[in-house]
């Protein structure tokens, strides 16, 4: 199921919910994009060669996806029972209807109404091979209420392989925030795309292992994604983007890279970074960093290229520091800028003498830190990359780094 075919995008809620309905407007029924999201379910789950399954299933699509799942594991031969925490009589849509072949199959069901069931549920589920999570979905926005939640703290006492529908109950597929209590899954199911949650905050360690299970989107739906949705990377292809190199490859062919890193206070952040760039694959590292830390980085790595910035007795680099940086910079074909620099008198004139010139650029730590109250040197033509931690994101938008780590994709 991955490498996963198309698009690396990843969906909000919102975005994906706009996909779904697009593709069912150019003809793509509802029921066929849950027949499809829970056989892949079902895929999933034979591959672990369970005689017994239990599926727990809410009462929306999510649940649904469950019924599908159980379904197709039952016409292969599994054991399956069904938990459903929701009334059948007020199931509706698509999830009523994978409902009532459900019932034609006459697969063992309870229904789970109370705090005390749910326990009973969970416990019922200990001899299980596998405990599929089709409780709740992506588009959570409250917190886990009961039963389901005495479920979820439940399940998170019994030794069985969980695998979760779409993304773990309990997790904001928005932002990966835990809303009360969270099923913590060994794999997680997702389809279509993505969701952020899935990757940010307490989503991936939630989440286990990631399957993507492609529905088969028409291409006009796709549209309804937006005009710039989020990507994600997959390491596989983050390798592949790597130029291949030949076996004679001269230092000179692999790239000029400028690193202004490095304090007296931070000298460590300067080594640190001087050693990453060399592990990259940068054919000529050039650091520039304060004369109190020059000596401490070629001990540690003399291949590096060493500019010494002068230095104010009163701390924090002199005006001539901007100038070495500037013809440094004209000569590099790439850019990193900022950690352990501070925010001392002269760091800015240095970050902003090196995104003057053409050369791509990421900009990070202190950088960031010195360009928050202006940013407009970042508004170049070459490709800049801007890589902040919370706080520092927070202090362009002025405001606290929680609040920033709570909706990463907002901010």
């Amino acid at each position: 199921m991955i490498p996963f075919p198309g698009p690396r995008w990843c969906l909000t809620p919102d975005a994906m919910a706009a996909v779904d309905r697009a593709a069912i407007v150019a003809g793509l029924p509802g029921s066929a994009l849950m027949e499809s999201a829970g056989r892949g379910v079902a895929e999933f789950v034979l591959d672990r060669r369970p005689e017994r399954v239990v599926v727990l299933a809410g009462g929306g699509s999510n649940g649904g996806d469950g019924f599908v799942a159980a379904r197709h594991l039952a016409a292969a031969g599994v054991a399956v029972e069904i938990a459903l925490f929701a009334d059948p009589d007020e199931l509706r849509g698509d999830a009523a209807g994978m409902w009532r072949a459900l019932e034609s199959a006459r697969l063992p069901a309870r229904r789970v109404a109370d705090p005390e069931a749910a326990r009973a549920a969970i416990g019922a589920a200990s001899t299980a091979g596998v405990v599929i999570d089709a409780l709740l979905g992506t588009g959570l926005s409250g917190e886990v209420r009961e039963p389901i939640r005495a479920a979820v703290e439940a399940l998170a006492h019994l030794d069985v392989p969980v695998v979760s529908v779409d993304i773990p109950s309990g997790v904001s597929g928005a932002t990966g925030e835990i809303l009360g209590a969270a099923v913590q899954a060994d794999a997680t199911v997702t389809f279509g795309f993505p969701k952020p949650g899935l990757f940010l905050r307490e989503g991936p360690e939630r989440a286990g292992r990631l399957v993507v299970v492609g529905l088969g989107y028409p291409p006009v739906a796709l549209a309804a994604a937006g005009a710039d949705p989020l990507e994600w990377v997959g390491l596989l292809e983050a390798e592949r983007a790597l130029p291949p190199r030949r076996h004679d490859l001269h230092k000179g062919d692999a790239g000029r890279l400028l690193l202004l890193a490095g304090s007296a206070r931070y000298p460590g952040a300067a080594i640190l970074s001087a050693g990453a760039a060399l592990r990259s694959g940068a054919g000529l590292v050039v650091v520039a960093t304060p004369a109190g830390v020059a000596a401490a980085l070629r001990d540690r790595y003399p291949e590096a290229i060493v500019v010494e910035l002068p230095e104010r007795r009163s701390g924090g680099l002199a005006p001539q520091a901007a100038e070495r940086v500037a013809e440094a910079a004209g000569k590099a074909d790439a850019l990193a800028l900022g950690p352990g620099l501070t925010t001392d008198a002269g760091v800015r004139e240095a970050v902003e003498a090196a995104l003057s010139g053409g050369a791509p650029a990421v900009v990070d730590a202190d950088a960031l830190n010195v360009l928050a109250a202006d940013p407009a040197p970042v508004r170049r033509a070459p490709a800049t990359f801007l890589t902040p931690h919370p706080g520092e994101l927070g202090r362009w938008l002025d405001r606290p780094a929680a609040e920033v780590d709570a909706d990463r994709v907002e901010a």
